[in-house]
């Protein structure tokens, strides 16, 4: 006798590629991913729970069995409609009028057999449930206790309809192949058992994965099945029609905030995806998958922090598949373009710290092409008289000095003492990279105090809304890794400020910000021991 799953079980009812085109749609419907094509979940329906129960002898009242499972498993979130054959409200045609308007989780107890599911009135038969319309409301799972409710041998039984139904119905359904049992007078016995253990588990336990649900509300009985005939009986023949890993949601869908890199170059690389809810706070245990033909395929879940984090090697351009899911989170879609990045220079890092001796800066760089040296431009960023837009040596206004006499050469990451400068100014500085016969400015920074801070900051983002270039104030008490980044409300990066290792003290980044439209922002400033996110506004 083997009570115990290997894996959790379900049976899809699909003979032909017509059945599959009826079910796997509605998978990914109910689950809100872009391949349902056409419809979308509308969220709305979450809460909404049928409970429909009959009298299974003139004293024995399903009914109560439902109202065990309401007063002592389901939480007052879920909105339960009940058609109790008692109250004289479970007709068949109330039972499909409530189903097609949409139920998140549909419950039933009559007496039924493979060709429909009692009512007080007769059945809500096999055709009709194939004929439901509650689409793009689709029921998560139907559980029935009722006698040959998904016979297995009669391939129009009502869970191979249900699942089926191409307007509508569910994606699950648990039902016996054989007999359901119950005992008269008794509410909590056989069938019932195993009926309430289920809201049990999925209410109260937090266990909400369709196929882990059927089995371990098995398992509560496990014990008892070894020795009594009934508990075995129903152990046995009590399945699941449809797919095992659907996530049954327990509360309203929230939006997932997704941070991640839209476009990286080819070749061996760390590619780290942040996910946070509504609220900005980390997601843990998100499910992150990354995949590009046979090049890229990974999945993995999120830290405490929030990052999932793949070693990829991408050989060639195109586009890598980025989902993101979370228990009760609308899944996250997105593409990745690789990119054949040939020449580049990057820069990792720029910070001028004001000390005795001048101001010191220091920069360092990624790059794949050769640098032939550095030049250094200072200006005051009260009467700096440069575009914005400014590019190279040649756009390089009276305002801007050029602070070196010959080209800085050395190694990365590199470094410049500016001696003439005043350390009581605040200055701004532009870096040069020069590459055989051309120049281009690469970043900016403005010289900072020489004071430690206590702790990391994302101080201030200014001026707020932000028109032609960003100022973001950072304290850094130690030598760290940082990156500043800016993210539209999609959570797709759009621009880096910074990036590179950090000495302590305080910072004031510019950046421009002409390339980006207006709008809504988030600057997220993130180290191995701090994050931190700030809203902005763009208008122009």
């Amino acid at each position: 006798q083997d009570f115990y799953y290997d894996v959790w079980l379900g049976r899809l009812p699909i003979a032909d590629s017509e059945d599959a085109a009826e079910v796997i749609p509605k998978i990914f419907l109910y689950e809100g991913c872009s391949l349902a094509e056409g419809d979308t979940n509308p969220w709305d329906y979450l809460d909404q729970m049928l409970f429909m129960a009959g009298m299974l002898d003139s004293y024995t009242d399903g009914g109560d069995t439902k109202d065990y499972i309401d007063d002592n498993y389901v939480s007052s979130w879920w909105d339960i409609t009940k058609l109790y054959e008692s109250d004289g409200n479970m007709t068949t045609s109330n039972c499909i009028a409530e189903m097609n308007e949409g139920k998140n989780v549909v419950n039933h107890i009559h007496h039924s057999n493979e060709f429909g599911l009692g009512t007080q009135n007769g059945m809500i038969y096999s055709s009709q449930l194939y004929a439901l319309e509650n689409s793009p409301r689709i029921t998560s799972t139907l559980y029935t206790i009722g006698c040959y409710a998904g016979y297995m041998v009669y391939p129009s039984n009502n869970a191979f309809m249900f699942v089926q139904a191409p307007d509508g119905g569910g994606v699950t359904m648990t039902s016996n192949n054989c007999y359901g049992w119950y005992s008269p007078g008794h509410y909590n016995m056989y069938s019932n058992d195993f009926d309430i253990e289920y809201f049990n588990q999925l209410c109260t336990e937090d266990v909400w994965v369709t196929g882990e649900i059927h089995a371990v509300h098995k398992y509560a009985y496990r014990n008892t099945a070894m020795s009594n005939t009934y508990y075995r009986y129903i152990y046995y023949e009590l399945y699941q029609c449809g797919d095992p890993d659907i996530p049954i949601y327990t509360s309203e869908a929230d939006d997932l905030t997704v941070i991640y890199e839209d476009s990286i170059p080819q070749g061996g690389q760390e590619y780290t995806v942040h996910v946070d809810d509504s609220t900005d706070s980390s997601v843990e245990g998100a499910l992150v998958c990354i995949w590009k033909d046979d090049e890229v395929y990974a999945a993995d879940l999120t830290d405490e922090n929030g990052d999932a984090t793949f070693a990829i090697n991408p050989q060639s351009e195109g586009i890598i598949l980025l989902t993101v899911t979370a228990h009760n989170f609308k899944p996250f879609e997105t593409e990745v373009e690789v990119t054949d990045e040939n020449t580049y220079i990057k820069l990792t890092s720029f910070t001028a710290l004001t000390t005795d001796k001048g101001i010191e800066l220091e920069w360092s760089v990624s790059t794949d092409i050769p640098i032939n040296g550095f030049n250094l431009y200072r200006s005051i960023p009260e009467t700096s008289l440069a575009p914005s837009n400014f590019d190279s040596s040649s756009s390089l206004d009276t305002a801007w000095t050029k602070v070196n006499t010959n080209l800085i050469t050395g190694k990365n990451p590199y470094s410049f003492t500016d001696t003439t400068a005043n350390t009581d100014t605040t200055y701004t500085y532009r870096l040069e990279a020069v590459t055989g016969e051309n120049a281009e400015i690469i970043g900016e920074t403005e010289s900072t105090n020489s004071s430690v801070p206590s702790s990391f900051a994302l101080n201030n983002v200014f001026p707020n809304p932000v028109y032609n270039s960003i100022n973001v104030s950072i304290d850094i008490p130690e030598n760290a890794n940082i990156e500043i980044c800016v993210y539209d409300i999609t959570g797709r990066k759009v621009s880096t400020l910074a990036s590179g290792l950090y000495a302590p003290g305080e910072y004031t980044i510019t950046s421009d910000v002409n390339n980006l439209s207006s709008g809504v922002y988030i600057l997220r400033m993130t180290s191995e021991s701090f994050v931190s996110a700030k809203n902005f506004v763009i208008a122009k």
